[in-house]
């Protein structure tokens, strides 16, 4: 609506002498296009028909260029300023030029300001000095680090003064920001407020006024009574406020609409507007670093996949939450969601990242004042929560285990979300350590729950990390242990059980020990684990059937019978790729025979990787190598996997004769499983067996071995050597 009321030039209405004009020309033709002189001034002879002919012929009454001409020296960015005296008036001018875009034409523009005479030469000097020195004083504001609102109020507050101004608003706004601030200074603290011209701007009323100010033009609205005829609406309302005049700069950033300056009833310095176009390009150099800093203090702190703060704020929030809260008990959880790998890979990114965002917004719902979150990768999450005691801890668990398996994706997939948290807990100020070893501890909590099933919370002890440091030392130590030959064979009986009684073994299970040098035994319960989540295991398996290998070869002229020995496999062995010609070629470099090794797998494996066990099953078989399914009860095996898979002998777990509520239930299985196997071509061993009764039991039902310490703990090769059968019939 100002666009009507906007000029390229505001000195066309600053002429303060009669003697004052300004013209506009083409600085490569010379060609006069417009003169301006001041209200009421006659106008000059030869003056009256100016179009078409040139500065030097009417202003200067020349019939070439003037030597003295500046066009050579103008740019757009700031004025030239000057003096001449002209010998045709006989007066003294102080002359400002520029270059700029006129009616879709590059032009140079001079405004000539008469200063013949003492006092008017010493006016128009103090006033240019008098602007520039705000104009500085407006830049150092900027400059001064006291933040863009502070310095922009102080601005306002300066030039506003400086021009004599009723009011002066200034508007910014930012990327992230469109409502951005409206500042406000008055000359007259007693009066009214303007209403701001950008109040509350929508995305829809910016892109009109960016439209008004397309050019970036200064726009000043010299007398409201120009907008009587035009404008009613408007005029009534500027009126109504005691608005009598108005200049508007516009201030961009790039080809964005960043802010305005608008001063409104000026009465000085109206030739000195100018100014505040350069000053509009500082404070939009100011507004546009503000927005870097914005756009970079996000990169740091955002995280894009959950839409919340990251892990590198989140420590700065908790150091500064703790700092505030001394004495207030706190708990510091560290939790993932359990599988999501597999998420990943079954239903995709896109699902994944949708369940980090859900799982996001729950705990952010769920926290109260003074605490925070942040994922720290992947669907690695920490919190920092109030410590109001441990039912607190666990109903704020499973209320959040509760509405996490309600992500309706999920749940039409019938996958259902699980998590697996640890938690360390500052009771008091001595517990508060660094939240580096806050966080480790509460993770060492969640890695104790993390493989069982189901979702489980863990709460951090010093028996935990006592743990963590002897598996980190146990670590370290084990390539060093097998090279010096440290894991050492024991061997279990598998005891035949037949009508006549016990019969001398043939069969025994291969175990592993680890003999440390200063004396110690680890049992495998220590390390297995262990070994099997850092790989480990595959060493150590290869290790293990090598061993056994080689005790077979020894032995084998020193027994009356034949003895077949069961080398346990991990998953993570059976998965290496060259697993079949490692193992093979073990067994043929140590000559062993069809039936004197067998492999035992767990159950588990048959499930999770069917048609990979079932093809190495059977090139076992072709290489003379027995197989048995390993703890079998204890998983998700299925009778179609029995069935279908070429297993040689089914070990029943130790679970199976544990002692139950209803005894007669629990062997009634017994005797199914066994009737199954005997029906399938499959030799059975009971494990964990300790009991008479249980050995006569399980001859009556047709159980082929028996393995337990009702005849033999594991023994030492040499110890196995010279065990007493005889002694073992007895029982």
């Amino acid at each position: 609506m100002f666009s009507k009321y906007a000029v390229d030039f505001t000195e066309e209405f600053t002429f303060e002498t009669e003697q004052d004009f300004l013209y506009i020309s083409d600085p490569n033709t010379y060609e006069l296009y417009y003169i301006s002189i001041a209200e009421g001034r006659p106008i000059p002879a030869g003056w009256q028909n100016y179009q078409g002919k040139t500065c030097y012929e009417v202003l200067q009454q020349r019939d070439s260029p003037c030597p003295f001409c500046t066009n050579r020296l103008l740019n757009a960015e700031q004025y030239y300023v000057w003096e001449h005296y002209n010998k045709i008036t006989g007066r003294n001018y102080i002359l400002k030029d520029k270059l700029l875009d006129w009616h879709g034409k590059r032009v140079r523009l001079e405004i000539v300001m008469d200063i013949t005479g003492e006092e008017r030469a010493k006016a128009v000097l103090l006033g240019s000095l008098e602007s520039q020195g705000v104009l500085m004083n407006c830049v150092e504001a900027l400059a001064a680090g006291t933040g863009t609102a502070t310095a922009l109020q102080g601005i306002l507050r300066m030039i506003g003064t400086f021009y004599h101004a009723g009011w002066a608003y200034l508007h910014y706004f930012t990327h992230q920001d469109a409502q951005g601030a409206v500042l406000h200074w008055q000359g007259d603290p007693s009066a009214a407020p303007v209403q701001p011209l950008l109040k509350d701007p929508s995305p829809r009323a910016l892109e009109q006024w960016a439209a008004i100010f397309s050019d970036n033009r200064q726009s000043v609205l010299w007398d409201t009574e120009g907008l009587r005829a035009d404008n009613p609406l408007l005029y009534a309302c500027l009126r109504r406020q005691g608005v009598r005049n108005a200049c508007f700069t516009p201030i961009f950033v790039g080809e964005r609409l960043a802010g305005l300056v608008c001063l409104y009833n000026i009465t000085a310095h109206w030739k000195e507007l100018s100014i505040l176009n350069p000053l509009a390009k500082y404070i939009s150099g100011q507004i546009g670093r503000d927005e870097v800093e914005q756009r970079n203090r996000r990169l740091m702190y955002y995280d894009e996949v959950t839409g919340y703060q990251n892990f590198e704020w989140y420590r700065r929030r908790a150091a500064e939450i703790l700092a505030a809260n001394p004495d207030t008990p706190y708990a510091l959880w560290y939790c993932d969601l359990k599988n999501f790998k597999y998420i990943n890979d079954v239903f995709g990114y896109d699902v994944g990242n949708r369940i980090l965002r859900y799982w996001a917004n729950l705990i952010a719902d769920d926290l109260d004042e003074g605490e925070a979150f942040a994922r720290i990768s992947a669907d690695n999450f920490t919190a920092l929560r109030r410590y109001r005691g441990m039912g607190q801890v666990e109903s704020m668990f499973f209320g959040l285990v509760e509405r996490l398996a309600t992500f309706q994706e999920a749940a039409d997939r019938r996958f259902r979300l699980e998590l697996a948290s640890g938690v360390y807990l500052m009771r008091q100020p001595a517990d508060r350590l660094s939240l580096d070893e806050m966080m480790n501890r509460a993770n060492m909590a969640q890695k104790s729950v993390k493989n069982k099933s189901g979702s489980r919370y863990a709460v951090y002890s010093d028996g935990m990390r006592a743990r963590v440091l002897r598996d980190m030392q146990m670590q370290g130590e084990m390539q060093e242990a097998l090279r010096r030959g440290e894991f050492i064979l024991h061997l279990q009986p598998q005891v035949a059980l037949t009508v006549e009684g016990y019969q001398a073994p043939d069969y025994a299970e291969a175990l592993v020990r680890w003999q440390k040098r200063e004396g110690a035994l680890i049992m495998p319960g220590e390390f297995i684990g262990l070994f099997e989540r850092n790989g480990m295991i595959v060493e150590l398996d290869r290790y293990v059937f090598e061993q056994a290998c080689r005790y077979l070869r020894d032995v084998r002229g020193r027994r009356s019978r034949p003895l077949c020995l069961a080398v346990n496999v991990s998953r993570i062995s059976m998965l290496q790729p060259d697993f079949i010609e490692a193992y093979c070629r073990v067994k043929d470099r140590y000559g062993i025979r069809p039936g004197e090794v067998e492999l035992e797998f767990t159950e588990n494996i048959a499930v999770e990787n069917y048609e990979q066990f079932r093809d190495i099953i059977l090139s076992l078989h072709r290489n003379g190598v027995g197989c048995a399914m390993d703890d079998f009860g204890t998983g998700q095996s299925s009778l179609n996997v029995l069935k279908n898979l070429p297993i040689s002998v089914l070990k029943l777990d130790r679970q199976f004769f544990a002692p139950a509520d209803d005894p007669a239930r629990g062997w009634a299985v017994i005797s199914c499983v066994l009737e199954l196997a005997r029906k399938l071509g499959m030799n059975t061993v009971a494990e964990g067996i300790e009991s008479t009764e249980q050995v006569r039991t399980l001859r009556g039902m047709g159980c082929k071995y028996v393995q337990g310490f009702i005849f033999s703990k594991p023994l030492p090769p040499e110890a196995f050597e010279s065990f007493d059968w005889l002694q073992a019939e007895k029982l």
